[in-house]
């Protein structure tokens, strides 16, 4: 994995057996499915030049030890979905020849090195969900990257991400929303308030109204009881004479 091999050959293995008085060779090709960039792809035959390792998927803890960046022949390298931790080593920098690189779903920090822009073949590159912090380097292959090789980590700043490094009005702005949000709430609050005491204010005049006619229907009602008692009674005193 240290020395990068130019030839075409691939990876097999030759067995022997006798029968009718002969010795007879067979050749075997090796063959693999490997996931490259989310996807499986099958290798019915594998080049001695490619040069993998995908450790994807463990329960691999620690740090990523700098004598990877030794293996210049390294074409894939995958450790996502690990526990591992600390900083990423600048020497992945050195993998000048590695067409994938996946870090995500780990436990990394600090910042992403600078010198990953010498990465010029690299075609997948993830760094995603880890609690890496800092700038995002730019420049050749990394330009083309979006925002979803980045995603999860919250400390990272500038393109692809909308987040801003040094923008001190981004720190600004949650106080005045946080303010607006606050006149409005009030707003809210009071409107509220207003609309429950006319809503009280006007359930206790439908109350008191009631209340009102009641009585004086009753008062009505007693008036027109007596004259019509009194009406009777001269009625009655009439017809006695």
């Amino acid at each position: 994995m240290k020395f990068v091999d130019s030839s075409n050959s691939y990876l097999k293995t030759e067995s022997s057996f006798e029968a009718v008085k002969r010795t007879w060779y067979v050749e075997y090709t090796y063959s693999t499915t490997i996931t490259i960039k989310g996807t499986e792809v099958r290798y019915g035959k594998i080049q001695e030049v490619l040069v993998i390792i995908d450790f994807s998927s463990n329960r691999f803890e620690g740090e990523i030890p700098d004598s990877i960046g030794s293996l210049q022949a390294l074409m894939m390298l995958n450790l996502s979905n690990n526990i591992l931790s600390g900083n990423i080593p600048s020497s992945l920098g050195n993998l000048t020849g590695v067409e994938s690189l996946d870090l995500s779903q780990n436990r990394l920090s600090g910042e992403i090195p600078q010198n990953f822009v010498e990465l010029t073949f690299v075609a997948f590159f993830n760094v995603s969900y880890n609690n890496l912090t800092g700038r995002v380097p730019r420049g050749n292959q990394l330009n083309t990257f979006e925002n979803s090789s980045y995603i999860g980590n919250s400390g990272l700043c500038g393109e692809p991400l909308s987040k801003k490094c040094g923008d001190s009005s981004s720190s600004i702005e949650p106080a005045s929303n946080f303010g607006e949000n606050k006149d409005e709430d009030s707003e809210s609050v009071f409107g509220e308030f207003n609309w429950m005491t006319i809503a009280f204010g006007f359930g206790s005049g439908i109350v008191v109204g009631v209340i009102l006619e009641s009585t004086f229907m009753r008062k009505k009602r007693e008036i027109w009881l007596r004259k019509t008692f009194w009406r009777r009674k001269r009625l009655e005193i009439g017809l006695l004479r």
